[in-house]
């Protein structure tokens, strides 16, 4: 299973490469080969699919802690932890967390992205002052 998961994740970093994704005038994701713009929906679901990888990975649960800026710190780890043992592993832009909240539901989700298929909890949890959306490998 571990090189398998392997295997998926050089796949996704050659099509990454491949696709270069970069802005328009209007600022919408453009693929490189000028096709047209991204969907942001697929765009979301690609970046949801990375960071459930890593979060299988790592045994922990991913968690968008949102903030009042444009942007989300994602971590991995235990929400029942304190923060402090968590592992920053990024930021995502909030409507790009929108859309992946848009996706998923609260609860049981299981969701095709590509050609893997993930089982996940989404719950919600308090941050300091900040709401944070969990996501927990079932």
């Amino acid at each position: 299973m571990y090189d398998a998961r392997r295997e998926r994740e050089k796949e996704r970093k050659k099509e990454r490469g491949a696709r270069q994704a970069v802005c328009n005038d209007k600022g919408a994701l453009m693929d490189s080969s000028g096709r047209g713009s991204i969907d942001a929906t697929t765009e979301a679901l690609a970046t949801l699919s990375e960071y459930l990888e890593r979060s299988l990975d790592a045994g922990a649960s991913l968690i968008l802690v949102r903030s009042r800026s444009e942007k989300s710190d994602v971590y991995l780890g235990d929400a029942s932890e304190a923060q402090t043992d968590w592992r920053r592993c990024g930021v995502i832009q909030n409507a790009m967390v929108g859309k992946i909240l848009e996706a998923t539901n609260s609860g049981f989700n299981e969701l095709t992205i590509g050609n893997q298929t993930y089982r996940f909890n989404r719950s919600f949890t308090q941050v300091a002052d900040h709401g944070a959306v969990v996501f927990s490998p079932s």
